[in-house]
């Protein structure tokens, strides 16, 4: 599935013009490095009650853990999934502390959400899906129920505390590419996340640059889904999203190597675009003292495969707002038609792409609202 949406992000570099966008982000560090060599390219990010963050090798089924001092050590490994799909997409935990992770088999004996012993080493099916969709990002909810994105599909999965799916929303403002590329794939739902008093589940849409905001009912039924934000420039392939303490939606922007932020009313602002951000797909707060820290998983393609000129940098990295913002010249995501056409011959080679290097990033984020 992330061949497909670095192929996008390829097509874009290649076709897209070049366009000035202030941002906010002055300086970065690099703390810790991972080995795209070894495949080492996280995905998904969850945070444990006790401030360790958990990142998964999508690839490999590998979960890794940092502690708050930042050592990093391998937490558990899931089976190897079959060729070409994907484990540890997004990661979360329940209250009680256990951690769930998608498994995009499409084999329906296992093609769901796992639930992770404590230990790491055993990993059961928690839920079935459907084959025919993706499980991508998952968020619970404080009643226990797990809501999952279906990234191939216009929908939400609603999971109960007993792994019973249903769909809780489908609406064409979910849906990905319409007509899809030559291989009939969407790339629609992808991070979810509620807000503060889960009245909203917010939905980053990411063929469309979109997030979605759905309204949660008194009965748990979803309401009818609106247009949060949308815009190719500042919004680039949004993917995975989270909430800071002061009620800001931040957004990991796949297509244009960056992090964008939203005022509740929707504003944005760009807290950081380019070097050394190289795909990043999630973004999640710390707790405690760590809960003005914003990690983000760095997907890291396109210098792996060589397709963005420079060596791919994958670690952990801390950035430094700047008190005014800078204009950065950035590539925009899909938006024009000669794009969205090159988009479809970028699908079609998708998946004769060897699969590279990934990181972890650490932002530091501006305390300002909008």
């Amino acid at each position: 599935m992330r061949k497909l949406l670095s192929i996008l992000v390829v097509v874009v570099a290649l076709a897209g013009a070049m366009i000035a966008i202030p941002v906010f982000a002055e300086d970065v560090t690099a703390v810790v490095d991972l080995d795209p060599a070894a495949f080492e390219f996280p995905e998904g990010l969850a945070v444990d009650a006790d401030g360790n963050i958990y990142f998964g090798l999508a690839p490999t089924g590998e979960l890794r853990r940092m502690t708050p001092s930042g050592e990093v050590s391998s937490s558990a490994k899931l089976p190897a999934a079959p060729e070409g799909a994907f484990e540890t997409l997004g990661l979360a935990f329940n209250a009680a502390g256990e951690l769930f992770a998608p498994m995009g088999s499409f084999d329906p004996t296992t093609h769901g959400v796992k639930k992770i012993s404590t230990d790491g080493v055993e990993a059961a099916v928690f839920a079935s899906l459907p084959a025919t969709g993706l499980p991508n990002v998952l968020v619970f909810h404080s009643d226990g129920s797990l809501f999952a994105s279906n990234t191939l599909g216009s929908s939400v999965w609603k999971i109960d505390t007993d792994g019973n799916a249903e769909t809780w929303v489908s609406d064409l403002l979910l849906a990905g590419l319409d007509p899809p590329g030559p291989f009939g794939i969407p790339i629609g739902p992808n991070g979810v996340v509620f807000d503060a008093d889960e009245s909203n589940l917010y939905v980053a849409v990411t063929d469309f640059h979109r997030v979605i905001k759905v309204p949660v009912n008194a009965d748990g039924t979803a309401g009818v889904a609106e247009v949060f934000a949308e815009d190719a420039e500042t919004l680039g392939m949004s993917d995975g999203l989270t909430f800071d303490s002061d009620d800001n939606l931040h957004a990991a922007l796949l297509g244009i190597d960056g992090v964008s932020w939203f005022s509740p009313s929707g504003e944005i602002t760009v807290v950081h675009l380019g070097e050394p951000l190289q795909n990043p797909s999630d973004v999640k707060f710390g707790i405690g003292a760590d809960s003005d820290t914003l990690y983000v998983a760095n997907f890291a393609f396109l210098r792996f495969n060589g397709l963005v000129a420079g060596d791919p940098t994958p670690g952990i990295l801390t950035i430094t707002p700047s008190p005014e913002p800078m204009p950065v010249v950035a590539t925009p995501a899909t938006g024009d038609p000669l794009v969205e056409k090159l988009v479809l011959v970028g699908l079609a080679l998708g998946l004769m792409l060897v699969t590279g290097g990934g990181a972890l990033v650490h932002v530091s984020r501006r305390k300002e609202t909008v």
